[in-house]
């Protein structure tokens, strides 16, 4: 299978595209998780991504693959948590199917839009547009926005983020970095309490669903051992007794997965700001 990127002939490089836009690292993980899951759903033929402008006030983004493609009637349901094209896809495919819900979200944390053609058997493409604005307003607007996040420098700060889901945590990490926090990872619930007895941490950010130890057992293996640092839970199955579950467990916090970033940072606020 080739997997190619294009782009129409144009005087604007995409990286400087990506770093002259608003939030360049959300933008970032809009097409890693577009791209994921055209690389994921594509067995032959090929992929290619690229963009163009539109007016001078948008840019248009494309990934296309020549994958299984997507029926009508599914369209709108795989912008849901947890729903990818059918069941059989699902354990053929594996993945959390939470890649297209965040990049949705993303996008229109981004003021744009997104949508898909695709043709069952044939192949998807997905579009999202975002405003564009030149180098030198995104320059005015960094100094405003530095001028915010001051209030949440948090450089003295470290964070154990427990994610087994490279996507999840790349997620999260881009979330965090404007904050300056120190940040470390643990893919399961062993490596966590490793981690913990070798290394201070402020917090812990505590995935549910891991393997080995899974989030409840390792966060009542920490509280038996005398660790009082606060706990957030974060997890994919929000069930409604979810959240008495993990504050049984030990957990001081909980959040449902997509994330929120407003949210995320709310709550982190509570536990790390002085």
């Amino acid at each position: 299978m080739k997997r190619e990127s294009h782009h129409p002939v144009n005087s604007i490089r995409l990286e400087e595209i990506i770093h002259s836009l608003p939030y360049g690292l959300r933008l970032r993980q809009i097409i890693n998780n577009l791209m994921s899951n055209a690389i994921k759903f594509t067995a032959n033929g090929f992929i290619r991504f690229g963009y163009d402008m539109e007016n001078d006030d948008y840019i248009k983004f494309f990934v296309e693959d020549t994958g299984i493609g997507i029926d009508p009637s599914m369209m709108d349901l795989i912008f849901m948590s947890f729903r990818q094209v059918d069941e059989g896809d699902a354990r053929k495919y594996g993945g959390t199917g939470l890649g297209l819900p965040i990049s949705r979200g993303l996008v229109k944390i981004l003021q744009g839009e997104l949508w898909l053609e695709s043709k069952k058997g044939k192949g998807t493409t997905f579009y999202f547009k975002i405003p564009y604005k030149s180098y030198t307003e995104k320059k005015e607007n960094q100094r405003i926005i530095a001028s915010d996040e001051k209030k949440l420098v948090w450089g003295d700060k470290r964070i154990l983020i427990v994610e087994d889901d490279d996507l999840n945590y790349e997620f999260l990490y881009a979330l965090l970095l404007p904050t300056s926090v120190i940040i470390e990872r643990a893919k399961d619930g062993i490596k966590a309490v490793t981690l913990c007895k070798e290394k201070s941490f402020d917090l812990i950010l505590m995935d549910i669903r891991i393997p080995a130890l899974d989030g409840l057992k390792a966060t009542r293996q920490l509280r038996n051992a005398g660790y009082s640092l606060p706990i957030i839970a974060q997890t994919a199955y929000a069930m409604a007794n979810d959240k008495d579950k993990c504050l049984a467990a030990g957990c001081d916090d909980y959040l449902s997965k997509p994330i929120n970033k407003d949210t995320l940072i709310n709550i982190l606020s509570r536990y790390l700001s002085d």
